[in-house]
């Protein structure tokens, strides 16, 4: 698993999935939500022309893990990607997780207007939707996984673990 696409809402678990992936194989970190927004938080996007060069320059490159929800910039990795990961997570498990992570500089009102949006990611058109991730899973053909638990995440991650720490020789 070299270039691994994670898709799914807010709240899922895609960071947390990913940063576990990333010290398991030493992979690169790419956040959609980096690449999506100025650096000063989450109220204003980067200019699309800086976004897809980035992209074009990232998404040849060895050994990364692609994280977010924004799906047309997921989209662009995908025929770069060898494993997808697809966190189809209920509503009531992302609601809960979000609510219990403070983001620095993110004040109340923000914090429920995330929830409202990511509340639409079951209901809502376009490509940050779950069907829309449902579609890129679904028609990709290479090595794939829809976890839609905390305990298959869980398990999955464990056996990953296992299996990596029978191969380096360490119990």
């Amino acid at each position: 698993m070299e270039r691994i696409v994670v898709l799914g809402n807010g709240g899922s678990g895609k960071s947390f999935l990913s940063e576990e992936i990333v010290k398991a194989n030493g992979n690169k970190l790419i956040s959609l939500d980096d690449l999506f927004w100025e650096p000063d938080g989450f109220n204003t996007k980067r200019p699309k022309e800086i976004v897809k060069s980035d992209i074009e320059r990232l998404k040849v490159k060895s050994n990364w893990v692609v994280e977010g929800v924004f799906g047309a910039l997921a989209e662009a990795f995908m025929p770069y990607s060898d494993f997808v990961i697809f966190l189809d997570i209920p509503w009531e498990v992302c609601k809960a997780s979000m609510l219990s992570r403070a983001r620095q500089g993110q004040t109340d009102e923000s914090l429920n207007r995330l929830i409202d949006w990511c509340a639409e990611y079951y209901t809502r058109d376009g490509k940050n939707s779950h069907s829309f991730h449902y579609a890129l899973y679904e028609y990709f053909s290479g090595n794939k996984l829809r976890l839609e638990s905390r305990t298959q995440v869980n398990e999955w991650l464990e056996n990953i673990n296992q299996a990596r720490s029978h191969l380096t020789g360490y119990q």
